[in-house]
């Protein structure tokens, strides 16, 4: 039968704390001061603010026109007019 270890081989844990301790120490006098400060894992960019946003989407209204308001389905006039015409040839095809 394998006997327990000794005293000094064990590691000591430490206790996790709980509203019990924390009430008890309260209650003596012990006062214990827990760092509680935030550290970003990756550093914050400053966000734009809204009417940075509004003036953005005005110099690119200025820039290219009234339909930039959505990047992600802008074309430039060019292509843009030329997709309006190839979906008209289409329906003049379909009929």
């Amino acid at each position: 039968m394998p006997t327990p270890p000794a005293a000094e081989d064990t590691i000591l844990r430490v206790r996790k704390g709980s509203i019990l301790r924390a009430a008890s120490a309260l209650a003596g006098g012990i006062e214990e001061k827990e760092d509680i400060t935030y550290i970003p894992l990756k550093a914050w960019t400053k966000q734009p603010t809204t009417k940075d946003l509004l003036c953005q989407r005005q110099e690119n209204r200025e820039r290219f026109g009234w339909e930039i308001d959505f990047p992600e389905d802008f074309k430039m006039p060019f292509l843009a007019n030329v997709a309006k015409k190839v979906e008209i040839m289409e329906k003049e095809d379909d009929i």
